[in-house]
């Protein structure tokens, strides 16, 4: 019954090369449109540092560039740094203030005691944490900020070394 009723009555004798290109012309234009999109869209790019040096800016590598610890200008700029990351990049409203005396480094990195005005989450919610910078001089990535250690998947990457508090 379907085969006599709907099948049979479609004869493809009379279809001809412009109906199968006026099919098929959409699809292709479709697929082009998509692969030209594909290519033309952009991956999101890492965070940019944060310093006051701004010649800087952009140059910073996976490794430290010398085994010597920050001066004291340069535990100042990655404080900054770090003060500016909670203002600016974290969520709206929240803020940090300094903890003093908890500056520990290493070299090319600042880790810094913070309080923050909300808490962090997490089973031990307070509002002290810690913040880490990368860098060296006046130019400073701010690449964590939480509570308690630095996750080990955050210290591999960085290249973070002892005496920083990484978690075990």
């Amino acid at each position: 019954m379907f085969w006599n009723n709907f099948v049979r009555p479609l004869r493809f004798k009379n279809v001809n090369r412009s109906t199968i290109l006026g099919f098929m012309l959409p699809l292709i234009l479709a697929a082009f449109v998509g692969l030209v999109l594909h290519r033309t869209i952009k991956p999101i790019s890492s965070p940019t540092p944060v310093g006051t040096d701004a010649a800087a800016i952009g140059t910073l590598s996976t490794t430290p560039a010398t085994n010597q610890l920050p001066s004291a200008a340069g535990i100042e700029s990655a404080n900054t740094a770090i003060l500016n990351y909670c203002r600016n990049d974290l969520r709206q409203g929240t803020n940090c203030t300094l903890l003093p005396s908890t500056d520990v480094t290493a070299p090319g990195f600042v880790e810094s005691g913070v309080r923050m005005s909300g808490y962090f989450e997490g089973a031990h919610s307070s509002t002290d944490g810690l913040a880490l910078a990368k860098g060296s001089g006046g130019s400073w990535l701010v690449i964590w900020v939480g509570q308690n250690c630095i996750p080990k998947d955050v210290a591999a990457t960085n290249g973070v070394t002892q005496p920083l508090q990484v978690c075990q």
